[in-house]
């Protein structure tokens, strides 16, 4: 019986989560519908301006979107536009096709940034299954926790329990600490200004062309603190994409 109510737990915890998630990634759907029957039209730009209205007033977005945004933006021949869509996508599937698709639009291109290693795969792999892991995390602790209270153990007893589930909860914040806090940008356009401060009165490093992918560092009033060919530095949000 005792399994039995163990599993039935774990069960609806998993499925509260992924309902959660389902209801708040959902995006609107008079909007998605509009976009996708003006896709599906040949009519691209409306439809780009469709799915942009769902992402600026919304915030939400679905995997599918951003790759049709990808492809009129490439169509346009908006390189920088199509790495920032195709970036998003990363982000939300961690599909290493896309990864040979923007390396060979960032070569073609000669843009600079766009490695990605194994820790950027994993990092989407993350963030992309992080609800479910979080659950999990979740579903196993209030288990250990039941179990623990339910043999009603001795303060000594209990010491050993109440660290290893300290431990558990270390784990995943720490793996939301490595994986979800590093952050990228696209130069949204030319001749931005890398500046040694954030002050337009400060120093000018260098001039830095569009398309080009950056570390993000920090961010102070509307400046963003990036590191770029192992130099430290400012640019105003304006002349930033973010990939978050």
């Amino acid at each position: 019986m005792q399994r039995f109510q163990v599993k039935n737990f774990i069960f609806l915890s998993i499925l509260f989560f992924s309902l959660t998630k389902t209801a708040l990634g959902a995006p609107p759907q008079d909007l998605l519908a509009s976009g996708d029957s003006l896709f599906n039209s040949g009519k691209y730009t409306e439809s780009f301006e469709e799915y942009k209205n769902l992402i600026e007033i919304y915030d939400q977005f679905t995997p599918q979107m951003l790759l049709k945004m990808a492809f009129i933006k490439e169509g346009l021949g908006d390189y920088t536009q199509t790495l920032y869509y195709l970036n998003l996508y990363f982000l939300e599937n961690a599909d290493r096709s896309v990864i040979d698709k923007i390396a060979d639009l960032a070569s073609k291109h000669e843009l600079d940034g766009y490695k990605m290693d194994d820790n950027e795969y994993f990092s989407a792999l993350f963030r992309m299954y992080y609800v479910y892991i979080f659950s999990f995390f979740i579903a196993v602790s209030l288990i250990f926790l039941f179990v623990v209270i339910g043999k009603r153990p001795k303060r000594k007893e209990a010491l050993v329990p109440a660290l290893i589930l300290s431990a558990f909860v270390a784990i995943f914040f720490f793996l939301g600490n490595f994986f979800m806090t590093s952050s990228k940008g696209i130069i949204a356009d030319n001749n931005t200004l890398f500046m040694d401060a954030p002050s337009a009165g400060s120093s000018l490093i260098e001039k830095l062309e569009k398309g080009h992918r950056i570390e993000i560092l920090g961010k102070d009033d509307i400046w963003y603190k990036i590191s770029w060919n192992n130099k430290e530095g400012y640019i105003r949000d304006s002349n930033l994409l973010l990939v978050e």
